[in-house]
């Protein structure tokens, strides 16, 4: 594709950019090393570039520790999750706002975004076309954010569990320890570990979190 009439356009729409972002405090959190080596280069003014890194553990430690005012993710990374990650990083500042880039358009469900909190949501494969700029200037007010083109995905296929599962899961989305969750329930807690391992199987996940995690995004459980 020749961009060259568009080029006066790309540029205009990138010092806007740099103007929306002027002084605020940032992190960058991207899988795509090579996307994210390019927009590291190319933040030279604007805003306050507080850290840059390609994992979900080193993305919340960032925000921990430098309290950015916003945090672009992408949903796929190099270790763990950009729902996941926003998700614990309102839990820690809920005035934080948030933008996810979103590598893979047909898998991605943004009515689940959104009740984990997330703000804007752009589609990666449309960068450079006036979705980004859009974003940002949402951000700039309280309403959410979506790419247009994110808007038609099907809805994501939901797995079956028993209501005793869905109750073992809600309990594991609330963060509750197995003795606490089998006393809750009225169970064993050997009984509780046997209905995690089915919802493990159930949801094709390893662990609580990516188990808490799948089950929001199909419905399952409602965010908090």
């Amino acid at each position: 594709m020749d961009l060259t009439a568009q080029m006066g356009a790309i540029q205009q729409r990138y010092e806007a950019i740099l103007s929306l972002l002027e002084g605020q405090r940032l992190v960058l959190c991207v899988g795509d090393w090579a996307l994210l080596v390019h927009q590291v280069s190319s933040i030279k003014s604007g805003p306050r570039l507080e850290g840059a890194c390609t994992t979900e553990e080193e993305g919340f430690q960032l925000v921990k520790t430098r309290q950015p005012q916003l945090l672009i993710c992408q949903d796929e990374l190099e270790q763990g999750n950009g729902l996941s990650l926003i998700q614990r990083c309102k839990a820690l500042q809920p005035q934080l706002k948030t933008l996810v880039l979103v590598s893979q358009a047909q898998r991605f469900h943004w009515k689940q975004a959104l009740e984990l909190g997330v703000d804007a949501v752009c589609n990666r494969q449309r960068l450079g076309r006036g979705v980004f700029l859009d974003a940002l200037r949402s951000l700039q007010g309280e309403g959410a954010y979506v790419d247009r083109s994110l808007l038609g995905g099907a809805s994501p296929e939901r797995p079956q569990l028993t209501p005793r599962e869905l109750e073992v899961l809600q309990g594991l989305h609330q963060g509750a320890q197995t003795k606490d969750l089998a006393r809750s329930l009225g169970l064993r807690a050997n009984t509780v570990k046997g209905y995690v391992s089915q919802i493990h199987q159930k949801l094709g996940v390893r662990c609580r979190t990516q188990a808490v995690m799948r089950g929001l995004q199909v419905g399952l459980i409602k965010a908090d």
